[in-house]
């Protein structure tokens, strides 16, 4: 491919692909190689799944058995091996979804090494989010991996929703993170503002960036605004006006996410000065 080198990390095995054709697969013997370049012979796996990916096709494995870490790195040719963004996905659609599609390219767009995971339910295909303690985890093990595959400078994590809480529970006590964005921080479920999810963010010492729609019914505006002043200069809030919980302002297309990812990657290069 012209613009990325695509490294995939399923289970065990590691890939990286060029551009190719689509082409019939066997389990066993993996992509069937054509006349231009292919990528290498992939293990054989229980089957394998396509997610159509900018110039090609990107082979998604799925693994029988036991569950394990499966991310998806976007490395861009021009990255300087400074920092990785790894963001995760919301309790009702994977990574896989438009939204995370959309910032798990468009910050490799902008020279970040950009990472992408499932959390097992989703992987599993269950209704329901795996319980904290176990996404936790899992989302250690991406960081873990990411940095011994890669090795960035520093990582910042976080996410949609349930993701980004998921990443503000890990960051302050694992190694290599440096910062936190959060793309629609669920403060309180709808209509329930007394019931915050705020108190550990008080003790994270690292920069946060709180992406937030001022519709968003997870994060009343005015309490999302006094999380952030009391968290002082750790926190940077950047509201969408008319925004909801996925930053969409009703049918004014990309617009709103493109001014995100705008924001999140100069939030980032200032704190990384």
């Amino acid at each position: 491919m012209s613009n990325f080198e695509i490294s995939d990390l399923p289970c065990e095995y590691t890939l990286t692909l060029a551009h190719f054709d689509h082409r019939p697969l066997s389990p066993r013997r993996g992509i069937q190689r054509g006349d231009g370049p292919t990528a290498s012979r992939i293990p054989a796996v229980t089957s394998l799944l396509f997610v159509y990916f900018q110039n090609g096709w990107l082979p998604k494995h799925v693994c029988s058995g036991k569950l394990k870490v499966m991310w998806l790195a976007i490395r861009p040719k021009s990255w300087d091996r400074k920092i990785a963004i790894v963001l995760a996905h919301g309790a009702g659609q994977g990574m896989d979804s438009p939204f995370m599609k959309f910032f798990h390219k468009e910050m490799a767009r902008r020279g970040f090494l950009s990472v992408q995971f499932n959390f097992e339910y989703m992987e599993a295909k269950r209704s329901f989010p795996d319980p904290q303690p176990k996404m936790q985890a899992l989302f250690r093990r991406v960081v873990e991996e990411v940095m011994q595959k890669h090795h960035p400078q520093s990582i910042v994590i976080g996410g949609k929703s349930m993701g980004g809480r998921v990443a503000s529970y890990i960051a302050a006590d694992t190694p290599g993170v440096s910062g936190l964005a959060f793309l629609g921080y669920p403060l309180h479920p709808p209509g329930k503002p007394d019931q915050r999810r705020d108190a550990h963010l008080y003790e994270i010492p690292l920069p946060m960036l709180f992406l937030s729609g001022t519709s968003d019914p997870f994060a009343e505006r005015p309490l999302l605004q006094g999380v952030v002043k009391k968290l002082g200069s750790r926190a940077t809030l950047i509201w969408t006006e008319k925004g909801d919980h996925s930053l969409k302002v009703g049918k004014t297309g990309d617009a709103p996410l493109i001014a995100a990812a705008e924001a999140m990657e100069r939030w980032i290069r200032e704190k990384s000065n």
